[in-house]
C-alpha cells in the first residue's frame, strides 16, 4: 500500500505550472477586499501532470479497496510518464536531504489539491477544503482571534472532529505550519506582482539554519486583502497584509517549490450559510482536549484507505 501511495504521490511532483514573473497588463483592484469568495490553486512547480492527477484523484473511491485503485492507476502510465517518474526520483535524491524529502511528501499528502475555496466577511473568514485523506473547514474571526476546525474522514465518514482554538494555540501547527520569523532572515524586497487582480509585494523568507524547514519561503501580500486570510493558509506567518501568494521551499537545494496562491477574487455578498462551519459533537476545546483531538486527527489523516 505504502509503495503504491508513495508511486500516486510521486506523480504529483509532475505537476505545476510555470512560476514566471509576470508583467501586470491591467490596473491592479484599488477597493478593499472585505466580503466575498477567493478560490486557491496549489501546484508543484516543474510538474506537467497536475490536472491528469487530479482527475485521478476525483475518481478515487473510498469504498474500493485502495491497493487496487493504486496498481490500476500505475498501470495506466504510459512508457514516458513511468520514464519521467525515474528521472523525478533521481533528480530528488540529488537535490535533497531525508528529512526535507519527507516534509515534501507529507505536504502533499495533506495539502488540500481540490475543491479549495475560502469565505470572506467582515472580520471573519472561513476555508474549505479537501487532502487525499480527508476533508476540512477552518473558520477565524481575525478580530477576537477565536477559531473552530472540522475534519472528515474521507474513508469513513462517520469518522469526524470538530474543536475550537484560540490564539495561543497557532504555535502548535494542528492546521497549519505556524512560521517562526526568528528563525529566518527577512527580506522585504521592492518586488511586486499581480495575484488574481491585486498588486502585491514580495517578501522572502530564508532560513538562518540547514535544519530550518522550510528552508525558504516567497511571500507576496497585498494592503487590499484582510489579514483574516492568513490564518487559514498551510503556513501561518505574521503579516500585516493578506498574503495571496506563498512559495514553499522544503527540499534542500530549494528545488520543487509548492506554489499556493489565490487564483480568483469574487467580491460579493457572503451568505450566512456560506459562513457556516459543519459541526459534530462534541465540540473540543484544543486547549483542554489536545492528547484527545491530537488522536482522532491521527485516526483520521491516517485511518482507513491505509496500511
Amino acid at each position: 500500500m505504502k509503495k503504491n501511495l508513495l508511486m500516486l504521490f510521486t506523480v504529483l511532483f509532475f505537476a505545476s505550472c510555470s512560476d514566471e514573473d509576470k508583467v501586470p497588463t491591467v490596473d491592479p483592484v484599488q477597493d478593499q477586499f472585505t466580503e466575498g469568495k477567493i478560490d486557491i490553486d496549489i501546484s508543484m512547480e516543474g510538474s506537467p501532470a497536475l490536472s491528469l492527477l487530479i482527475e485521478i484523484y476525483r475518481q478515487i473511491d473510498p469504498s474500493r479497496d485502495m491497493d487496487e485503485q493504486m496498481e490500476e492507476i500505475i498501470a495506466g502510465f504510459t512508457e514516458e510518464e513511468l520514464a519521467a517518474l525515474m528521472e523525478f526520483e533521481d533528480s530528488f535524491d540529488e537535490n535533497g536531504d531525508g528529512l526535507g524529502q519527507l516534509g515534501y511528501m507529507m505536504s502533499i499528502m495533506f495539502m488540500p489539491l481540490i475543491d479549495n475555496v475560502v469565505y470572506v466577511k467582515g472580520d471573519e473568514a472561513l476555508a474549505k477544503f479537501e487532502a487525499l485523506t480527508y476533508r476540512g473547514e477552518n473558520k477565524i474571526n481575525k478580530k477576537t482571534l477565536l477559531g473552530q476546525y472540522y475534519m472528515q474522514s474521507r474513508w469513513n465518514e462517520a469518522n469526524q472532529l470538530s474543536f475550537t482554538y484560540t490564539e495561543e494555540d497557532f504555535s502548535k501547527d494542528f492546521a497549519q505550519t505556524s512560521i517562526d520569523g526568528g528563525l529566518y532572515n527577512i527580506q522585504r524586497t521592492q518586488e511586486t506582482e499581480l495575484v488574481a487582480g491585486y498588486l502585491c509585494r514580495k517578501h522572502v523568507y530564508t532560513g538562518k539554519s540547514v535544519e530550518t524547514a522550510p528552508y525558504k519561503l516567497e511571500v507576496w501580500t497585498s494592503e487590499q486583502m484582510p489579514a483574516s486570510v492568513n490564518f487559514l493558509h498551510p503556513y501561518y506567518l505574521e503579516e500585516d497584509g493578506g498574503i495571496m501568494k506563498i512559495n514553499a521551499y522544503l527540499v534542500n537545494g530549494l528545488a520543487y517549490p509548492i506554489v499556493y496562491q489565490f487564483t480568483e477574487v469574487t467580491p460579493r455578498i457572503v451568505t450566512a450559510q456560506e459562513m457556516s462551519i459543519t459541526e459534530t459533537e462534541p465540540i473540543y476545546s484544543y486547549k483542554d482536549d489536545e492528547m484527545t483531538i491530537a488522536f482522532q486527527m491521527f485516526a483520521i489523516l491516517f485511518g482507513e484507505g491505509e496500511d
